[in-house]
């Protein structure tokens, strides 16, 4: 195809044989020699058909011209590579481009010339992202012995070949789109980076000085730039000790690489160590002495410092590992071709910043044109001084510049806006409108956002201003903070430019609903949770739910003026108290929109469904009892994104019959907020130098309020002209006891509160009045909540333990659902101290019937009441105090309750002292240290419930079977009673509930001979439910099991000194598992004969015990043998001493799975380890045990445990010593799990 008899681009043989005759010819073709290498390499002299000779310009040839050029070009001759020879005789850095359309010869030209486009990128072969498709050519320079030239002929053609089946140049967004489907490093290469290899394209080993050739005058700067140690550094330690030959560029000899480097260049392999100490000596002294230069002010080190001390850092790291990683790639190569790849190595570094990178450039130049021209580098140093003391480039302030033109424009805008906001605020004022805050807030933010743009602009101005000899690395860290903060004040501008937007700019200040003094009254955290969900875009209905006075109210009145206040996109905000039925809030919101209100009701809700539903609405409906039907109103059901209903009431299931997506409990002021409402009430604002006495008295009485904001004003109002502490002393007794009798108490606290307890049901209200019987701000248990109202009848009829635990769960939901009572987990509940004083209020008969209930329980009361409150009282609570002493023979005719548990100085009660009491039925006794019970309390002829339980009493009399009514006996933990005679439970045929555990254990079997109660008087209880009990002897034990009516009803079991036991299986012994269904605690006791207690797999698992105790067992083990007591939750092994290296042995390991943790007790929520003084490890060997759900650890007295080898990812709190805590093994990782669950028995 090509001429290769005609050379078309190189002179004619006529003029290199006969130049003499053609002078004119040869001018030009000198005059185009003398031409630079870019100008030269476009010209040349073409003849035309007539042979006369013309200069042109190759790459603006006429049409005509291009036609007869290719003419010529194109014959058919196969000897391509003979042509390409000729091109290369006469440009040798000329490169021919072949490849498809759109394989990148186009874009390699610009990219050559210094012409791509910024909108271009090209991708590499091996997936990442360059700047340069040149990259790829000169990466592959060091695979031949050739210069640049001639790599890109011969390696262009791989990389079109690949790239012409891809899309070589694409642009910035598929580039993205590539990016995040493509995992991998990008290598991102500037386009200065090629520009010192090109330098050097076509030059050899021949004009490559030495160091030694170097005049000696110059060479103290060779030795004094760290570039050339740098060099040194590299390229020895990579080839300094290679003895392969490499070929010079005449293509003839050859030479040693070890050889060549010695005497070509001066470097010696036994040099390196002297080299590697001066590279690492420049870095240090470099950074001093920069650092001294800009810290005549004691300034930091630089930013520009400490990128050349990472720079020359990173050079001395490559000397070591930089280059070994491709060896055939370098050490193949010759010394021009392996410099020009160090130096595209070399610019693969941090991007500083563009001035440090030119800096940088500079001084490799100057290292590098010490090896090739000691001359050359006198202009690059001068060059590198000018860059160097450069105070301010233009590459780090156009940025900058470009920002805070950005940032003005957007403060133009801003300003104009606010110029139009402020004259709609002019206007609202003209009409009595006050400004919404958030107008108010956008206009100072726009004030201060100019603020801040003009100290941007002073900053850039002084940075203009600075010297030429002003530190680079101080302005470089200058000017990148202030783009960033310029970057972040736009960003603050777009903000505000969306925040500009406001319906109205102004309110009526009269249609606020609270006034500055309010604020306080209003729980700081639920008004939080309901901003957030009435701003809430996916929630349309919003429910307030608490207890009378808890600051419901003001909750939605401060929301109301939020909304007022603020701007918003509601057109209508309307709060509304409801009163009365459908019509009167049709005709309230008729009122509140300022429209006339139709007569009928039709009418009236066809008006406000047709007003609202084209409007955004917020619609806040206070103090509800039942659910509002919002359809016969005429309110439309709201779209969450424009319209709000908020409904508000003491009844939780309110807000669940209105719809409600999100519900708030509030609670009342939070400690702090309701302290804070109480001095200021009481002393102003200003700080109070009151007794601490006095202080102490006011947090009592702020304790008896309990976060209720009109309690704590009303409280504070009376207490404001007290000044003494004992007048203080006494307002506190009467708030503690009486607090009706305080001024306004019962109008502003009681009488509101009692609104909610009117409308409970009647055995609600008596559920409740139980609460108020025991002590102020106490937890109470459900199961004592359960004895109480059994023993008041609410709960009766029940069929055993768990279906009367079900209705007290029933009764305690309601309760909490309508707020009289506070739920504080599953199992204990409490009462508001305000709703307790009301209760007991109107118990009294709301001052009608003053003493009717006499309450005084924990107040340290030492004597009973006297004769006149013991004859009118209908309950007496006296638990918990220190009373000695009782009345002899009290005349109580109407008392019905007697509570006198807790007070253990109390030891004799008198023999008269039952005897006129003719309608108790509740009797609580117990602990009490009393050791007697007086024969006359078979006089209570009414009672239905009688508590003995820890008490010392040692026998039971035996008037206790004229009891008839007596339905619940409580002897629980009377471990003193021995003796109960024979027919005293036969007579009480009544009863229903016996609780006996650890107590009276010497239950006969019937046979002859022995003495005391029976069993079978227990099985002539027809209405027994629940049993507890303790036995004693095996006989006994199996008699038990085997009657069908007391297995069925034995709720509570407790085995003790059993003396032919040795051995216990739960829960087959005895047939536990099939016999005792409704078991719920078991106790195994005092056991001196007992080896082994095993947990043995059953089907009938013993599926409602809930607590296992063991206690006392000397000699016995524990083994585990299969999946029983899956709904265990309390556990309990004290004084157990026959449990050593192991709490609980495994059998059975081949149906483990060997499994390193196993799961044995699944629910498990307490466990506590007492007296185990040889107990080493909770695990059995390598295999731990999970409790899943275990909540509390508790441990005390075991000091051979020193680690907690178990698993418990939901334990909360481990109860122990402080000398055992600190004795544990904290190196074991699993011990480490549990560091911070701490807490002091």
């Amino acid at each position: 195809m090509w001429n290769a008899t005609e050379a078309v681009f190189s002179r004619s043989s006529s003029f290199r044989e006969c130049s003499e005759d053609d002078e004119e010819e040869a001018l030009r073709w000198a005059a185009l020699e003398r031409l630079p290498t870019y100008s030269r390499v476009r010209r040349g002299i073409l003849r035309g058909a007539a042979g006369d000779c013309s200069e042109v310009d190759v790459a603006r040839l006429s049409s005509g011209d291009r036609t007869a050029l290719i003419d010529r070009l194109l014959v058919d001759s196969g000897d391509a590579e003979h042509f390409f020879r000729r091109i290369r005789q006469r440009f040798d850095a000329m490169t021919l481009l072949l490849g498809p359309p759109s394989s990148g010869k186009t874009t390699l030209l610009l990219a050559l010339a210094g012409r791509l486009g910024n909108n271009l990128q090209a991708l590499a072969l091996e997936g990442k992202q360059t700047n340069l498709v040149v990259e790829y050519i000169l990466k592959k320079v060091a695979k031949y012995n050739i210069t640049l030239g001639e790599a890109a002929l011969k390696e262009y053609g791989m990389f079109t070949e690949t790239l012409g089946k891809q899309q070589a140049v694409v642009s910035k967004s598929e580039l993205k789109e590539r990016e995040k489907r493509r995992k991998g490093e990008k290598l991102v290469i500037e386009l200065r980076s090629y520009l010192s290899p090109n330098i050097l394209t076509g030059t050899n080993g021949k004009e490559l000085q030495k160091g030694m050739r170097i005049p000696g005058w110059w060479r103290w700067y060779y030795w004094a730039d760290p570039i050339s140690w740098t060099l040194y550094g590299l390229l020895t330690s990579q080839f300094g000790d290679v003895d392969a030959p490499m070929n010079l560029s005449d293509g003839i000899h050859s030479v040693s690489i070890k050889l060549f480097l010695k005497h070509h260049f001066g470097f010696r392999h036994e040099f390196l160590g002297v080299v590697a100490v001066m590279v690492v000596g420049f870095c240090i002294i470099f950074a001093v002495s920069i650092d001294w230069y800009i810290g005549m002010e004691r300034i930091v080190l630089s930013t520009h410092t400490a990128a050349f001390a990472v720079h020359f850092g990173t050079l001395a790291w490559c000397m070591k590992h930089g280059f070994r990683q491709q060896p055939r790639k370098i050490r193949s190569c010759r010394p021009d071709g392996f410099l020009l790849c160090f130096v595209g190595e070399l610019r693969i570094i941090p991007r500083f910043s563009p001035y440090s990178s030119l800096l940088l450039y500079f001084r490799c130049e100057i290292g590098i044109r010490f090896c090739v021209d000691y001359k050359s580098s006198v202009l690059l140093i001068l060059l590198c001084t000018t860059v160097s003391c450069c105070s301010t480039s233009r590459e780090h302030l156009m940025p900058l510049e470009k920002t805070l033109a950005s940032l003005a424009g957007e403060v133009q805008e801003l300003k104009s806006k606010r110029e139009a906001v402020s004259r709609e605020l002019e206007a609202a004022k003209d009409q009595g409108l006050e400004p919404k805050s958030r107008v108010i807030e956008w206009m100072e933010s726009i004030q201060q956002l100019e603020t801040e743009t003009g100290s941007l602009n002073e900053e850039l101005s002084r940075l203009k201003r600075r010297g030429a000899c002003s530190s680079l690395s101080a302005n470089s860290s200058s000017s990148e903070q202030l783009i960033r903060k310029a970057e972040e004040e736009v960003a603050t501008a777009g903000e505000l430019k969306r925040n500009g937007e406001f319906r109205k700019v102004g309110f009526d200040e009269k249609l606020l609903k609270v006034g500055l003094s309010d604020e306080t009254l209003v729980p700081v955290e639920a008004l939080e949770q309901l901003r957030r969900h009435a701003t809430d875009g996916c929630v349309s209905i919003v429910g307030v739910h608490g207890m009378g006075l808890a600051g419901k109210t003001a909750l939605l009145r401060s929301l109301h003026d939020d909304f007022l206040k603020h701007d918003t996109d509601y057109d209508v905000v309307i709060y509304l108290e409801v009163r009365g039925e459908v019509m009167d809030v049709q005709s309230s919101l008729c009122k509140e929109l300022s429209f006339p209100c139709p007569e009928t009701p039709i009418e009236r809700r066809d008006l406000l469904f047709g007003v609202l539903s084209k409007s955004n609405f917020a619609l806040l409906l206070d103090d509800l009892w039942e659910p509002l039907n919002c359809e016969l109103v005429g309110v439309p059901i709201p779209d969450p994104s424009t319209s709000k209903i908020i409904v508000a009431s003491r009844l939780e299931d309110v807000c669940s019959g209105m719809g409600a997506q999100k519900t708030i409990k509030v609670e009342g002021l939070a400690e702090k907020q309701a302290w804070d409402l109480f001095k200021s009430t009481l002393w102003g604002r200003q700080p109070n130098d009151e007794d601490m006495i006095i202080i102490y008295r006011a947090k009592a009485m702020v304790f008896k309020c309990g976060g209720l904001a009109a309690a704590l004003v009303t409280t504070a109002r009376e207490m404001k002209d007290k000044k003494t502490s004992t007048e203080w002393k006494e307002k506190g007794h009467i708030m503690r006891n009486a607090p009706h009798e305080l001024p306004g108490m019962e109008k502003e606290v009681l009488g509101p509160l009692k609104r909610s307890y009117d409308r409970l049901p009647g055995d609600l209200q008596k559920c409740a009045s139980c609460f108020a019987l025991q002590a102020e701000g106490r937890p109470i248990s459900k199961d004592q909540l359960m004895e109480l109202w059994m023993g008041e009848g609410i709960i009766a009829d029940f069929e055993n333990i768990c279906d009367a635990m079900s209705r007290a769960s029933h009764l305690l939901q309601e309760l909490t659902a309508a707020s009289s009572i506070k739920r504080l987990d599953d199992e204990t509940f409490e009462m508001h101290p305000m709703v307790r004083a009301m209760i007991l209020w109107v118990a009294n008969g709301c001052e009608e019937g003053k003493n009717k209930w006499y309450v005084r329980v924990r107040e340290w009361v030492t004597q009973t009441p006297d004769a006149g409150v013991w004859n009118v009282a209908e309950r007496i609570a006296l638990s918990g105090n220190v009373i000695e002493a009782l009345p002899d023979n009290p005349d109580c005719p109407k008392l019905v309750y007697l509570d006198l548990g807790s007070n253990q100085r109390l030891k004799p009660i008198p023999d008269g002292f039952f005897d006129r009491m003719p309608c108790l039925r509740v009797l609580n006794l117990q602990h009490v240290a009393i050791e007697k019970i007086p024969e006359n309390i078979g006089h209570l002829v009414l009672l239905e419930y009688l508590s003995l339980c820890q008490t010392r009493i040692q026998t039971l009399p035996s008037s206790i079977r004229k009891l008839a009514n007596l339905k619940h006996l409580i002897l629980r933990s009377t471990n003193s009673l021995r003796d109960v005679a024979g027919g005293i439970m036969s007579g009480l045929e009544k009863l229903q509930w016996l609780h006996m555990m650890d107590s009276y254990s010497g239950w006969s079997t019937g046979e002859p001979g022995e003495m005391g109660a029976s069993l079978g008087e227990l099985e002539g209880l027809g209405d027994l439910r629940a049993l507890g009990i303790t036995i004693a002897t095996v006989d006994a034990l199996r008699r038990l099991c085997r009657s069908r009516m007391l297995a069925k009803r034995t709720h509570w079991l407790q085995i003790e000194a059993c003396k032919g036991l040795t051995s216990f299986r739960i829960p087959s012994s005895f047939s536990l598992g099939k016999a005792m269904l409704n078991l719920i605690e078991l106790r195994l006791h005092e056991l001196d004969k007992l080896k082994e207690v095993v947990f043995s797999e059953s089907a009938a698992a013993l599926s409602n015990l809930k607590r296992l105790r063991l206690s006392d067992l000397r000699s016995a083990k524990l083994t585990w043998r299969g999946s029983c007591l899956q709904n265990l939750e309390e556990l309990e092994i004290e004084g157990c001493n026959g449990i050593d290296a192991a709490l609980i042995r495994l059998k059975d390991e081949g149906a483990m799975d060997g499994s390193q943790t196993i799961t044995i007790l699944p629910n498990l929520k307490r466990i506590k380890l007492k007296r185990m003084q040889r107990l080493q490890s909770l695990s059995d060997g390598d295999r731990e045990f999970a409790f899943p759900r275990l909540e509390t650890m508790e441990v005390e007295d075991c000091p051979k445990l020193r680690k907690l080898s178990l698993v418990a990812p939901e334990l909360k709190e481990i109860r122990c010593e402080v000398r055992w805590w600190r004795q544990l093994d904290w190196e074991d990782d699993r011990t480490k799990c549990f560091d911070k669950l701490f807490k002091a028995l």
